[in-house]
């Protein structure tokens, strides 16, 4: 139990977290619940919840609209996983197109894209630069995920594509 709590506290410290007794503990609770020297808890952890984790770590534990740090003691609160290019638009519901991020980013980013959020730079919540924005982005993501972060307009294609699926699907 010791080794495992030293293991946790190198891996909050490397992800600029505070290693407290609770921070150590939320952090058994939601990832290292396959640890056979690990204990099971009377509550397993839901999907979301160790999607979250997963992503809050591949995010390096910061916001992506706010530049600021998600600490580990909020993750399982408010914040959610929340869709980048929203569903309603996009008919994406992959991890490539979740971040997790403040509730209140989320409710102010609405219907729009990531990039259209940060791009108009009118929110009253304090988001990021446009340059700090992409220089993170660039840094931090890659692949399907980074190029959801990035994209400026919906391929009206890949929209159409999805319908015609569901047309055939349905028929």
């Amino acid at each position: 139990n010791q080794k495992i709590n030293e293991t946790i506290k190198k891996r909050l410290i490397e992800l600029k977290q505070e290693p407290t007794q609770g921070n150590i503990d939320l952090y058994k609770l939601w990832s290292r619940q396959n640890i056979e020297d690990y204990p099971k808890q009377s509550k397993e952890p839901t999907i979301e919840e160790v999607q979250k984790l997963r992503i809050w770590e591949e995010q390096k534990c910061i916001s992506p609209y706010t530049l600021k740090p998600i600490p580990l003691s909020k993750l399982f609160s408010p914040e959610r996983l929340y869709d980048i290019v929203p569903k309603s638009r996009f008919f994406d519901d992959s991890l490539s197109n979740k971040v997790v991020c403040e509730t209140s980013i989320n409710e102010e980013k609405d219907n729009r894209t990531a990039w259209e959020y940060i791009s108009q730079q009118n929110s009253k919540i304090g988001i990021c630069s446009v340059d700090n924005y992409i220089q993170h982005i660039n840094n931090t993501f890659f692949g399907k995920k980074k190029r959801n972060l990035l994209m400026e307009k919906i391929p009206v294609d890949f929209v159409e594509r999805q319908k015609k699926d569901t047309q055939y699907i349905s028929v």
